[in-house]
């Protein structure tokens, strides 16, 4: 019997619906495990990405945790004491071969006795006291960092009065004005200082201890003024003509000449230009005061190491010199023991603040500061950690005219922006 109409079109639907049926349970396998590749290979990157970030994140903090490490520092431990900044400053009041401008007391009785010598008629000879060796040391405890700055004192400022010298600021507005100039220029905030006269230098050395440093240029001196041949030559202000020039000589009684057998080997002559009843000229030997090479620094070379300034070519060296100088001074002071410290800092410094200050410093192998006993006890394991910590040189840019130093303003900024420190918490 033939199969009806009806009956043809049921199997027809039953077997489209079974294909339906294989056709989305393949479809479902497949999407299925395109769905967990796809899962499983974005999990995957996800977990690359965040790993590689903690791994770089890592990288950093050990980084910055490293910086100014040395290769011992597996049992470095951190010092206490906050970071801080000072400022170091030696002036060449030297009374025992300059003559100084009277003020105050000494002034008021200069008047009184209606002296000749009273300002305003005063002679050549009288002179001011000037800054020559001004270094900004930088402590920083987070970075491990030491950063020194030593500042020309030709550097060339504008102040209330027009443009001056930076190490004449210090006798022409006094301590307050300098330390705030000096912070000014460099964008650093200065928390202590400490001042002292060139004569106290010696004692200062004895106390803490000898140290080498590298000299680039013979330095030569009359005992009062130090520099080199060319540039003490330049100083003079008249020199006799060479077919003049002896050493020493003198006229017989037959009429020649004859000279001593000294020679310029060890020392440059020159001829001040010195009028008296008789016209006569006066010589000045400067003599060799310290060779160029490794220097030992020690008591009887650190004031014309500190005094030293016409260079051959500028500030450069002067700076550079300044920098080993301070560099030097502060590793000795940390290989001293917490004892050492203690009698050092107590013999050598006296507490001042600025209403209490003296452009003279008259205290005898004193430095003046403003960082007290309670302060200097909170930083002796920052000093301390010195040789520890990474030492680095930051001249301030600029140039040098052949009169004086020129620094670059924006450069400076720049450069020290990213040094600046907050205000020392320790200081009171």
């Amino acid at each position: 019997m033939k199969n009806s109409p009806e009956k043809k079109s049921g199997s027809v639907m039953l077997s489209a619906l079974k294909n339906f049926g294989v056709i989305f349970a393949v479809c479902l396998v497949i999407f299925g495990l395109i769905a967990s590749f796809t899962v499983t290979f974005i999990t995957s990157a996800v977990d690359d990405i965040f790993s590689g970030e903690q791994d770089e994140l890592e990288s950093i903090l050990s980084s910055q945790n490293n910086q100014g490490q040395t290769k011992d520092d597996d049992d470095f431990v951190v010092p206490s004491g906050e970071s801080f900044s000072a400022l170091f400053v030696v002036t060449d009041y030297d009374p025992g071969y300059f003559t100084y401008y009277p003020e105050g007391e000494e002034l008021e009785k200069l008047k009184a006795e209606g002296s000749s010598r009273e300002m305003g008629v005063l002679g050549a000879g009288y002179r001011t006291v000037s800054a020559k060796y001004i270094v900004i040391v930088r402590a920083d405890k987070a970075s491990r960092e030491y950063t020194v700055t030593p500042l020309a004192s030709c550097t060339r400022v504008f102040t209330s009065a027009g443009y001056k010298l930076l190490g004449d600021l210090y006798y022409c507005f006094g301590e307050q004005y300098f330390v705030e100039k000096v912070s000014a220029l460099t964008g650093i905030s200065i928390d202590y200082y400490y001042f002292m006269n060139v004569t106290e230098a010696p004692e200062i050395i004895k106390r803490v201890g000898e140290f080498t440093v590298d000299l680039a240029t013979d330095i030569y001196s009359n005992g009062a003024v130090y520099g080199t041949a060319s540039g003490l030559r330049g100083d003079v202000t008249t020199v006799l003509p060479p077919e003049t020039e002896k050493k020493d000589s003198e006229t017989s009684k037959d009429g020649s000449d004859k000279t001593s057998d000294t020679t310029e080997s060890e020392s440059v002559e020159e001829t001040e230009a010195e009028t008296d009843e008789n016209d006569r000229k006066t010589r000045t030997n400067y003599d060799v005061a310290v060779r160029a090479g490794t220097v030992t620094v020690n008591d009887t070379n650190i004031t014309a190491l500190l005094m030293f300034e016409n260079y051959e070519n500028g500030v450069e060296e002067r700076c550079d010199l300044e920098f080993q100088l301070a560099k030097g001074f502060l590793a000795r002071l940390a290989s001293l023991t917490s004892s050492e410290l203690d009698s050092v800092f107590s013999e050598s410094c006296i507490y001042t603040d600025y209403d209490e200050f003296s452009r003279e410093l008259y205290d005898d192998g004193k430095i003046n500061t403003n960082m007290d006993v309670p302060v200097f006890a909170k930083k002796k394991e920052l000093i301390a950690a010195f040789l520890r910590f990474t030492v680095t040189d930051l001249e301030f840019p600029g140039k040098y005219t052949g009169e004086y130093f020129a620094p670059s303003l924006t450069d400076g900024t720049t450069m020290f922006y990213k040094y600046k420190l907050p205000a020392d918490p320790d200081k009171e």
